[in-house]
């Protein structure tokens, strides 16, 4: 997923500290702000240069309040990210990037397509008779 600061900002809360000092074999940890829908989602930075994100879990519009099943959801998908290489990490961001540009040329070529059948066509005959 692509990091937009127009959607998206970045939080400097508590939970960020207890994530980093809870996995700390996982880098790139940070928790984020959706503007519009006010949740605060727990994400990981797959490519920092490109803006390349993937999201962990959904705190909900309250982080305050942590429960434990949080917290063993956090480690179970936290958990591949632990053993992942810096070579993983490279290697799933460009394979998004592949994706993105894949479905940008889907969304470029039904586009063409949709303008090139759009050629003027006759609406009615003057045929009718006065």
């Amino acid at each position: 997923m692509q990091y937009t600061p127009e959607r998206h900002q970045i939080v400097d809360i508590p939970f960020v500290d207890f994530l980093r000092r809870t996995f700390p074999g996982v880098e790139g940890l940070f928790v984020y702000r959706h503007r519009e829908t006010q949740n605060f989602v727990v994400s990981k930075w797959l490519n920092r240069g490109r803006g390349w994100i993937i999201e962990i879990f959904n705190l909900g519009p309250s982080p305050a309040l942590i429960n434990s099943e949080m917290v063993q959801q956090l480690r179970f998908r936290l958990s591949p990210f632990a053993r992942l290489t810096k070579r993983d990490i490279e290697r799933i961001a460009a394979e998004q990037e592949g994706l993105v540009n894949q479905k940008a040329d889907e969304i470029n070529e039904d586009w063409a397509k949709t303008h090139r059948k759009k050629t003027t066509v006759g609406y009615g005959s003057s045929d009718m008779a006065a």
